[in-house]
């Protein structure tokens, strides 16, 4: 399934929001023989139309964090590093992102992204893959990163910051997401 069509799908479920700037995440769950569920986090309720993806429930979720409380992650995440891109490249200030391949560089790229936030006391990488997609006609890939662990809290207002706007790069094809559980 391609990750950019699962985005442009979504939109479907916002009709009233078409031309708004994207202000969900989402996360392609593993498929089943009746479909391929998406976790989608949102502040707009999303509704069901007929052609469409179909809302199969929802659930409002408060968050209250505090200093110090120790919390369950489980992030799709798309580690990447910017290099200096070949020709005559002028976007990005000539610019292009390169997955990180290297285990030690995936880990150090997520404990940046919880500087502000908390610490890490643990990071497993529980899996590695590549998504294919095609946009607007080209192919792409992206390299994904399935990160579990533990974090306590050291800043829960950057926490929630960093829940609703996700983390790292490619939002639009289902990484970025944070999944976060008491323990």
């Amino acid at each position: 399934m391609n990750p950019y069509e699962v985005h442009r799908k979504i939109w479907d479920l916002f009709p009233d929001r078409q031309k708004a700037k994207r202000d969900f995440l989402f996360r392609m769950e593993q498929s089943t023989p009746t479909g391929h569920p998406v976790l989608l986090q949102s502040t707009f309720e999303p509704v069901s139309v007929k052609g469409g993806p179909v809302v199969l429930g929802q659930k409002e979720i408060n968050y209250f964090f505090k200093t110090g409380m120790v919390l369950q992650f489980f992030l799709t995440a798309n580690p990447t590093r910017r290099i200096r891109a070949r020709g005559d490249k002028t976007s990005n200030q000539g610019r292009c992102r390169v997955p990180l391949i290297d285990e030690d560089e995936i880990r150090d790229w997520l404990k940046r992204k919880f500087t502000d936030v908390g610490l890490l006391h643990e990071v497993i990488i529980a899996g590695k893959s590549n998504l294919y997609f095609r946009k607007k006609g080209r192919p792409g890939k992206i390299v994904t990163v399935n990160y579990t662990g533990l974090l306590s809290v050291d800043d829960p207002e950057s926490l929630a910051n960093l829940v609703e706007n996700g983390i790292g790069p490619a939002k639009a094809f289902g990484c970025g997401l944070l999944s976060l559980a008491r323990m």
